[in-house]
């Protein structure tokens, strides 16, 4: 019970430092910073608000700062072999189960989102809603859920 507690302390703490990955990312491109924050629904996580980025590889490069960053911790950590590091190996992994789950992720929102926001649309999530529907049982989308499933399992066997 106690390491399920510890496990959900750790995720909780690797969402932080995904987002910091996007705030320090943003920084870097001069993008400004609406809000850093937190939230209990649906699941506790923190969360960063920026304005639209129009420039592609700005957004390609805030989008994915977060990812990076977890997935650099992971592979820092991934050598080591000492007592508690297991743990910490696990949470980053779970971390990535959330960074790139195929239903709602930074990875989902850079293959489909428009390069300018559509002028008729009336918020983000309309934009989202719209083209995440033409995108989800495509091909590139069965391949992600794919590979995404196969996180856990690995997590699973090990």
């Amino acid at each position: 019970m106690i390491e399920v507690l510890i496990l959900s302390l750790m995720v909780l703490i690797f969402s932080f430092i995904h987002e910091l990955g996007h705030f320090f990312m943003a920084k870097i491109l001069g993008i400004k910073v609406i809000k850093f924050g937190f939230k209990i629904i649906p699941i506790p996580h923190f969360f960063i608000t920026t304005p639209w980025i129009r420039n592609k590889k700005n957004r390609m490069m805030f989008l994915f700062a977060g990812l990076a960053l977890i997935l650099l911790l992971f592979f820092l950590f991934l050598p080591l072999n000492f007592k508690g590091v297991e743990l910490v190996k696990k949470a980053l992994l779970i971390q990535i189960i959330f960074d790139t789950n195929p239903f709602f992720s930074d990875l989902v929102f850079a293959m489909i989102m428009p390069l300018n926001t559509e002028n008729n649309a009336t918020s983000f999530y309309e934009i989202y809603k719209r083209k995440y529907s033409k995108h989800k049982f495509s091909i590139s989308w069965y391949l992600h859920l794919v590979l995404w499933i196969l996180i856990p399992i690995y997590l699973i066997k090990n």
